[in-house]
């Protein structure tokens, strides 16, 4: 045993929710079993938290750092540090429980019992059931969008530690099938990654099976698509660092950024050059594509292509019914080699649907202003009298008042109707 390492044997030793602690040197060289050299009591520096040497090694391997140093009063202060030295996963989380007070991500548990309602809420983040020897999440999280960290190995085959949010489908006594609150989880992240993935362009995420030995690479966020959702699934989004040196203050940052879509997924709220063609005429007809009732619940429900040719399909048959077969043609090609989802020909004038997929009104019309305005305007295009959104959320106030300012500011003729599928119709049409 070297001589300063039974100092760090000692504030390894101390309760973890002890961050501080005040030693003189007197009891500094009873912990050694040694005198301290006389440069300790004449120098700051010798108790610098330097990286080499015969002393700092031991106490910032201790997850400590000196934090003020008083000669005349021959003191010393040690303050718990957020890097731990080649931790486990319940020196991870005994960690986080202790900073968290200083991150909004401390307020997970509150959160998680206004968002679903509950009675009572956990007092602490994780709980032993949650704190597995290789991986651990919050506390509710086994059905949730999960904060998660784990020790795994990356491409090269080095130890590293994960920490960001995932969606665990392991088969057990709460998940035995993939149910309808699970797709609308799956819905509403996948939502999520469409607005917000620019937020997080150091993220990385991956797909593996509990019961299978593949797995995706690491790769940039985007939508999941129905092959990845199925039972025994792990879906992960985060970072990765070494399992070495581990920085609590850094998982932390990183849970406050990933906090919003943890709200929303969770939640009920609002989330967050091509070769010219020439334009065809308006030749009325409609077409039919595959349908989502010819696949997988998942499926149905998360390739929103599949739910796209429903809404398209039906949105056809009612202005059929409307304006009659004459005056409505789906797939109508404009200029760019674009085409419009479904037009209306009446009296010379054309009016644009474009319909879009999403869980509010914001997101539809996120999506389908700019292809509106290219079809409209773009040069030797056929402007139409009018441009309509077509969406299934219903039209909330601040998106209609973001409509009537474009119409009123911008001249656009600009529209959004909400569709019901069940009834195949237009609502208030």
């Amino acid at each position: 045993m070297t001589k300063y390492e039974p100092l760090g044997k000692f504030l390894v030793e101390l309760p973890a929710s002890k961050d501080r602690v005040t030693l003189s040197f007197s009891e500094v060289e009873r912990i050694i079993g040694a005198d301290l050299p006389p440069s300790a009591f004449r120098h700051r520096a010798w108790w610098a938290n330097q990286e080499g040497g015969s002393r700092a090694p031991h106490w910032r391997a201790a997850g400590f750092k000196v934090d003020g140093v008083s000669q005349p009063n021959r003191t010393v202060s040690f303050r718990r540090t957020l890097n731990l030295n080649r931790p486990s996963i319940r020196e991870i989380t005994d960690a986080i429980e202790r900073k968290a007070a200083d991150f909004e991500f401390g307020r997970l548990q509150d959160i998680r019992q206004r968002l679903k309602g509950l009675k009572r809420r956990s007092r602490t983040i994780f709980k032993p059931a949650t704190i597995h020897p290789n991986y651990a999440f919050h506390y509710g999280g086994r059905t949730e969008l999960q904060f998660n960290i784990g020790f795994e190995n990356d491409e090269n085959d080095v130890r590293t530690l994960r920490h960001g949010v995932a969606i665990s489908l392991k088969r057990g006594a709460s998940i035995n099938v993939i149910d309808e609150s699970m797709l609308d989880r799956f819905d509403r992240l996948n939502e999520y990654l469409e607005l917000h993935s620019d937020r997080f362009p150091d993220f990385r995420m991956y797909n593996s099976w509990y019961n299978r030995s593949d797995r995706s690479g690491f790769h940039a966020l985007r939508p999941l698509t129905p092959e990845v959702v199925d039972l025994d699934a792990f879906i992960f989004i985060g970072r990765r660092q070494s399992a070495d040196q581990v920085n609590v203050e850094f998982i932390l940052r990183d849970f406050d950024r990933l906090l919003p879509m943890y709200i929303f997924v969770e939640g009920t709220g609002d989330p967050p050059a091509t070769d010219e063609a020439t334009r065809h005429e308006f030749v009325p007809g409609l077409t039919r594509k595959k349908s989502s009732t010819e696949v997988t619940l998942a499926e149905r429900r998360l390739n929103r292509d599949l739910r796209h040719n429903d809404l398209q399909h039906a949105l056809g048959r009612f202005l059929v019914e409307r304006h009659g077969e004459d005056a409505v043609r789906d797939e109508y090609s404009i200029v760019n080699r674009n085409k419009v989802d479904v037009a209306v020909m009446k009296d010379d004038e054309l009016t644009y649907y474009e319909i879009k997929v999403g869980l509010t009104a914001r997101h539809c019309l996120r999506q389908a202003i700019g292809q509106l305005i290219e079809y409209s305007y773009w040069p030797r295009s056929r402007p139409a009298a009018r441009l309509i959104v077509v969406g299934e959320p219903e039209l909330d106030p601040p998106a209609d008042e973001y409509l009537a300012d474009l119409r009123a500011i911008f001249g656009l003729p600009i529209y959004y109707q909400q569709f019901d599928i069940k009834q195949s119709r237009l609502v208030d049409s």
